[in-house]
């Protein structure tokens, strides 16, 4: 009983060791981050602040990486810097716009992102597409001028 006892022991210090490890390699990997082809985000961005904000980005639109971000081929890890994909391209024209429409309507400026009045989620609602019109609009409304 004792065998069995110092083996179970020692196979839990075991794990929790191999745990520790992993931790400490994943928290230098987040260190030594450095993003490439940030256009519109600090270049010097913490890894835990981008993934907060692309994660903001995802849970707006109810997407995952895939709609804005490739995969290499050859390796089959996410290649975040190419911009393959249309989305990527209108994901930063939406961004200027959103802090167009924060700074000039609301006075929120950039350092004051996480204040902003207008985000992703105002419009887009958990959609990739936001609706353009409201449910239920009578069809007859569509394209009426308003005086």
């Amino acid at each position: 009983m004792k065998n069995f006892q110092f083996k179970l022991l020692a196979t839990i210090c075991c794990i929790i060791l191999s745990v520790s490890a992993l931790v400490v390699v994943a928290e230098r990997r987040q260190d030594d981050f450095k993003a490439k082809n940030l256009q519109l985000l600090p270049k010097d961005i913490k890894y835990a602040d981008l993934k907060k904000i692309m994660d903001g980005y995802c849970a707006a639109l109810n997407v995952k990486c895939g709609f804005c971000h490739v995969r290499n081929k050859d390796t089959n890890e996410w290649d975040y810097a190419s911009d393959a994909k249309s989305h990527k391209k209108d994901s930063r024209e939406m961004i200027k716009l959103t802090r167009e429409i924060n700074q000039k309507y609301f006075e929120v400026g950039p350092a004051q992102e996480e204040k902003f009045a207008v985000t992703c989620y105002t419009c887009h609602r958990g959609d990739e597409h936001p609706e353009v019109l409201p449910p239920n609009t009578p069809v007859d409304t569509v394209g009426v001028k308003i005086q």
